[in-house]
């Protein structure tokens, strides 16, 4: 009875926290209109290729692709699959960033990555949610992540019940995320991104998995969002009429190439200049892909080159209101003292230090591991087992052996084999992270057995040859086996039998003919536990690195 009491205790808490305060919320929710949020990006000749397989096959993903994208305005990217429309979207968001050529420019400046990133959203076609996290949580600990330290818990609970009933979510604000429906999540997905005014908003595939209502708001409020100042750029797979008409710019991408780049009113005037005329009443969007994907025949190439030469003359005609925008951007820019493409962060964002982001991620990990108890007990069922296995095995190989049953010589043989699995279990960790699972199974055995012909058993470090010692002084396994000799070895009583019978009565010559010991026994603990450190780093640089270097 208690145990009930305390959850309508806690209910009516959260219910109360989460009181919807309406006029706080539309405040914070409101895109900000104002001239610092304006981004005009302008692309030049952007060429991307891979390599799909060991012959070296070249495939352009795209071929000289020339294009813009406008403030307040929608643009939409189509094109057949295969065409280069998530390529360009992630080249723009800076996802993108090896082997590009071409030129990216963000009002008229070049693109600064760095402070690009930071006024970008980017919503992934496949966008992974936390399996055991509520709708009502997930969107809590985004808000908690991307608006100010100075927001309130009731604040922010009410902009999470704000979005959830702008994209239809309010149903299941307590469902766990891998109950919700595709739709659900894609909504889900779109909305974490909304707490913040994006200068450049970016979307892959915003409306697929939803039905034409759901797509139809989704397309609405991001109409409001570029009336507001917001370069809205997002790819879609036949759209409906109604959405169409909410569309300002199309840019058509067909085998790497741009056919088309401008406004939608110009589009049918473009093509029907190359020979194809779009019947009356009928979807542009379903047009123009059944023409570029020669479904309608025609000269392809003749109608690639109108559409340059026409996208040149639509260029000339707003190249007056283009320098009008940069005038009203360079005015802000000294009114603020500003540099390059660099502009203010919203007032409703804050960078947050370290320690309150991973104060936030550890109370997310907590809930998650509750939630999660097949994963979590599994774990910690496995930890135990390794633990008294291999326990098992050290202090049985150390009884049988007729080793001294002292209690301190035990745990420091213990204490160095743990050393030495913790330090293995690091290498493989960090072999997976840097050259992958399938060449880090060769490697790590490769360099294992090199390191440990040099650790002291095989060869004394003191016989080996001047230009292999330094292999001995980094070889791990030669710390751990030193370690290991000393613990059981080191100031230990003779045997109880005569010299001329036991050559090897005193333990101290066992030492001094293995060449030990050359360091403390406490310098051997922390030589190990230092290479333990050291990988940890590494390992954390490398991900750190590969996240702001992606590959191709």
């Amino acid at each position: 009875m208690l145990e009930v009491n305390d959850k309508i205790n806690a209910a009516k808490m959260l219910k109360s926290d989460c009181k919807i305060l309406i006029q706080e919320s539309e405040i914070l929710l409101k895109p900000v209109k104002s001239w610092h949020s304006q981004m005009y990006i302008e692309f030049n000749d952007l060429c991307y290729s891979i390599y799909c397989n060991l012959k070296g096959t070249e495939k352009i993903i795209l071929n000289n692709v020339t294009g813009h994208f406008e403030p307040g305005k929608i643009t939409v990217i189509i094109g057949p699959s295969g065409s280069g429309k998530t390529t360009l979207l992630k080249i723009i968001s800076g996802k993108q960033q090896v082997d590009i050529r071409g030129t990216i420019t963000v009002n008229g400046a070049k693109q600064n990555r760095k402070m690009f990133r930071k006024q970008v959203s980017y919503v992934p076609q496949q966008f992974d949610l936390l399996p055991y996290l509520t709708t009502r949580e997930t969107l809590y600990v985004a808000a908690r992540l991307k608006l100010s330290v100075n927001q309130n818990k009731q604040a922010i609970c009410s902009m999470v019940n704000d979005i959830a009933k702008r994209f239809n979510l309010s149903n299941c604000l307590d469902t766990l995320a891998n109950k919700l429906s595709g739709g659900e999540r894609k909504r889900l997905s779109i909305g974490i991104e909304m707490f913040v005014q994006p200068s450049v908003f970016l979307l892959d595939e915003p409306t697929s998995g939803l039905d034409s209502t759901d797509s139809n708001q989704l397309i609405n409020i991001l109409h409001d969002m570029a009336r507001a100042n917001c370069t809205v750029i997002c790819t879609i797979h036949q759209p409906n009429s109604q959405m169409i008409s909410l569309f300002d710019n199309i840019i058509v991408l067909n085998q790497g190439r741009c056919m088309y780049c401008g406004p939608k009113n110009e589009i049918l005037n473009t093509y029907s200049i190359a020979g194809f005329t779009c019947p009356n009443f009928y979807n542009i969007i379903e047009f123009v892909l059944e023409v570029v994907t020669e479904q309608r025949g025609g000269d392809m190439e003749n109608l690639y080159k109108i559409c340059c030469d026409e996208y040149v003359k639509f260029r000339l005609r707003n190249k007056h209101n283009e320098e009008e925008l940069d005038l009203s951007i360079n005015n802000f820019k000294q009114k603020c003292g500003t540099k390059d493409t660099d502009v203010s962060i919203n007032s409703t964002t804050q960078k947050k230090s370290t320690w309150q982001e991973q104060k936030i991620l550890f109370l997310r990990s907590l809930i998650y591991i509750k939630r999660d108890t097949t994963l979590t007990k599994l774990r910690f069922a496995t930890h135990v087992i390794v633990i008294l296995c291999s326990s098992s095995f050290i202090f049985i190989s150390y009884y049988i052996t007729g080793q001294p049953m002292e209690y301190d010589r035990i745990l420091r043989v213990w204490g160095i084999c743990l050393l030495i699995t913790m330090l293995g279990q690091t290498i493989g960790i960090f072999s997976g992270i840097m050259f992958g699972a399938e060449l880090g199974i060769f490697l790590i055995p490769a360099i294992g057995i090199s390191l440990l012909l040099f650790a002291g058993f095989f060869s004394k470090f003191a016989e080996m040859s001047v230009y292999l010692q330094p292999i001995g002084y980094v070889s791990f396994f030669r710390y751990a086996f030193e370690g290991i000799m000393q613990a059981i070895y080191l100031d230990r009583p003779n045997l109880m039998c005569l010299e001329i019978y036991c050559y090897l009565r005193s333990p101290n010559k066992i030492l001094t003919m293995m060449g030990m010991p050359t360091v403390p026994f406490y310098i051997t603990v922390i030589i190990l536990a230092s290479w333990i450190f050291f990988f940890h780093v590494i390992t954390y640089t490398v991900l750190l690195w590969k996240i702001y270097h992606p590959k191709k």
